[in-house]
């Protein structure tokens, strides 16, 4: 009788595991094909995908910021701030070069932005990354990298002979795009 129950225990151990793993399966699939919304990260990067927060940012007061270790002052809005990240950019040329990244407040909730300033020569960079040039001293490149499986867009803003910015998001749409040409356009 006691083999009999420890059977029928594993039995419905193994059917509950089963309808589990169907569930998160299921869950997780529907996610991928845009069906069901993904879990909202806190601190999730912004890609400047929201024309009222866009148009908030772009339209306010702006000021100076000096890009730390030179003496280059950049026009920004309020609201943001510049430190240095712990986030290397995946360009095989800047794989050992720690940024500055970008920091949006807005709300009183901090949230990262995909942009980060290098404090590099630039030439050397653009001879090893296929950039498209889009209008004076800014660039696009597609960036891919087949070990890491990564598929970026970046736009590329010259800013100084040794000092440039890069913004990174996969698939870039055109607000998002629009959005970092205009926060870069004074630089």
């Amino acid at each position: 009788m006691k083999k009999l129950k420890f059977i029928l225990l594993i039995l419905v151990s193994i059917f509950c595991l089963n309808s589990c793993l169907t569930t998160a399966f299921v869950i997780a699939s529907m996610q991928g094909d845009g069906l069901l919304p993904t879990p909202e990260l806190k601190n999730n990067t912004y890609h400047g995908n929201n024309k009222k927060i866009n148009s908030l940012i772009l339209s306010g007061n702006k000021k100076k910021m000096r890009i730390k270790n030179t003496n280059k002052e950049i026009l920004v809005p309020e609201g943001f701030d510049l430190r240095e990240s712990p986030i290397f950019l995946f360009n095989n040329s800047l794989s050992s070069v720690k940024p500055l990244r970008f920091y949006l407040y807005y709300k009183n909730e901090e949230r990262p932005l995909p942009l980060y300033i290098y404090t590099e020569n630039f030439e050397e960079f653009s001879k090893k990354e296929n950039l498209v040039k889009i209008n004076e001293n800014t660039y696009f490149n597609k960036f891919e990298d087949n070990s890491k499986k990564i598929k970026l867009d970046q736009i590329i803003k010259k800013i100084d002979d040794n000092i440039f910015a890069v913004v990174n998001i996969a698939d870039m749409k055109d607000i998002s795009k629009n959005f970092f040409l205009e926060l870069m356009k004074d630089w």
